[in-house]
């Protein structure tokens, strides 16, 4: 079989590939799994130079896993097996096309959402969803792949409610057009709607199952330029869903998130921010969602954090790593209001459950709730640990105190987790970011489970795109 290097060569610029094991170590890792590292990394400078490289990998054995800035938490870019070649879609980053009159932009899959929102920003525009926390390094197409929620969350939910057209890249090299890119094929021109049935949701959040997302088109609104921010005290988590809810139904505010104690008992913290193009209706709206929370039992706490956060939105990932050399891990799951608080008591119930795991290897807790739309509520227990970190770690945030020590030293925090994400699935929540650690496949019923199959079979014939992921088979022609 031909050596990888010598295919790369032949069907990619020397710049845009390599097989040296120091960079296909960086992507043998995420936020906090560790696996075997590829056997190349194709780092495209266009389309079309990836659309040849992908059926002549495919042909020759290897899988396919796309890749942004990798700060996902649930290995949704690390196959268990086979030999599998990253694509690294960071070089992918042009904003193609910026329409103020249609109110919509298009740009590359791998440009990162601190990018773009810096090239929208002298226009006086902004995308209703302009990012997670991370947007510094996350991209785009791993956003949407993953589907993710933060900034503009509140008022205009999740990343996959913005998603107004996608393309994307199949295994064999085609281009399938979705929503409003239908119409470039015939016409040059994009759709002012998806055209019928839109198949773009099949790509979203399924962490490039089915193919490589390569451009986005995302709507636009008109900047806010007045940011105002509150903070109110919950006597106790009953309180805090019940001024999420309160929130939601007001729809005026642009982020809200609830965070427990540390400790047992004590007070809940919310935060909220409203946003506008004019000043008086930025303060009409904070009045109205402070009347929200005092209504339910709410009461004021200065101006929360979510005002100062705002104004420096996109940080270095510095969660991933604390001070004092603790690192993160999120579990959560998206719930509908009637069940948020269900979902609080199902993660206090494991962590007492866990007791004993958690003080043996030194894990600690926090529990935190953001408002997603009108219609649901984020439950997140974020995860801390003594760690030194990996590979990526390193990358984002320089070399960690002491050395790493075996894989299995993440085995508790892996247990605590999957019994979390379990306990939440119990009281029926969904989940983003679904990647290798929260059920999909299994839970579909078998309608939705053979039409799950028959689209990967279709689009993936030879199963080679991220094999594994979603539950969906394995791929056949990995090595």
């Amino acid at each position: 079989m031909e050596p990888l290097d010598r295919l790369l060569a032949r069907c990619l610029a020397p710049r845009h590939w390599s097989v040296e094991p120091a960079v296909c170590a960086r992507f043998s890792c995420d936020a906090f799994d560790e696996r075997n590292a590829p056997a190349g990394v194709v780092s495209p400078g266009s389309v079309d130079e990836l659309a040849q490289a992908l059926p002549r990998l495919v042909d020759a054995g290897y899988a396919i896993v796309p890749c942004g800035g990798s700060l996902s938490y649930s290995a949704g870019t690390l196959p268990a097996s086979g030999a599998w070649v990253a694509v690294d879609l960071r070089g992918l980053s042009r904003v193609l096309e910026v329409d103020p009159l249609d109110r919509n932009v298009r740009v590359e899959a791998g440009a990162t959402w601190a990018a773009l929102d810096a090239e929208l920003a002298p226009r006086a525009l902004r995308c209703p969803f302009w990012g997670p926390a991370s947007g510094l390094h996350a991209t785009l197409g791993g956003t949407i792949a993953n589907d993710g929620i933060f900034f503009g969350s509140a008022a205009f939910g999740a990343a996959r409610h913005g998603v107004l057209g996608l393309t994307v890249l199949l295994a064999d090299g085609s281009r399938l057009e979705t929503g409003v890119h239908l119409g470039r094929g015939g016409t040059g021109q994009s759709l002012a709607l998806a055209l019928g049935p839109d198949f773009g949701a099949l790509f979203v959040g399924s962490c490039g199952a089915f193919g490589i997302i390569v451009e986005v088109t995302l709507p636009l609104i008109e900047r806010p330029s007045q940011v105002l921010g509150a903070g109110f005290g919950c006597a106790d988590a009953s309180v805090a869903t019940a001024a999420l809810a309160a929130l939601a139904r007001d729809r005026v505010v642009s982020e809200a998130i609830a965070v427990a104690p540390r400790g047992a008992d004590g007070p809940w913290s919310l935060s909220l921010a409203v946003e506008s193009v004019c000043a008086d209706e930025a303060r009409a709206r904070l009045a109205r969602a402070s009347a929200a929370c005092l209504g339910v039992g709410a009461g004021p706490s200065g101006d929360g954090v979510l005002g100062a956060f705002r104004a420096s939105p996109f940080m270095p990932p510095t969660m991933l790593r604390d001070a004092a050399g603790r690192r993160w891990v999120p579990v959560h799951g998206l719930l509908p209001h009637s069940r948020a608080l269900r979902g609080v008591e199902a993660v206090d119930r494991v962590m007492r459950q866990q007791a004993s795991r958690v003080a043996e290897s030194g894990i600690s807790h926090s529990l935190t709730l953001a408002l997603v739309g009108s219609g649901a509520v984020l439950v997140e227990a974020n995860l801390y640990w003594p760690d030194a970190g990996n590979v990526l770690l390193d990358d984002y945030l320089g070399a960690g105190a002491g050395g790493r020590g075996p894989a299995s030293r993440l085995a508790p925090v892996r247990s605590v987790r999957e019994a979390l994400a379990a306990a939440l699935d119990a009281v029926g929540a969904t989940h983003l970011q679904i990647g290798r650690l929260y059920p999909w496949l299994e839970r579909l019923d078998p309608a939705a489970r053979r039409f799950a199959v028959g689209a990967k079979r279709l689009l993936d014939p030879r199963g080679a795109m991220n094999p594994g992921v979603l539950g969906l088979p394995a791929a056949d022609a990995a090595r």
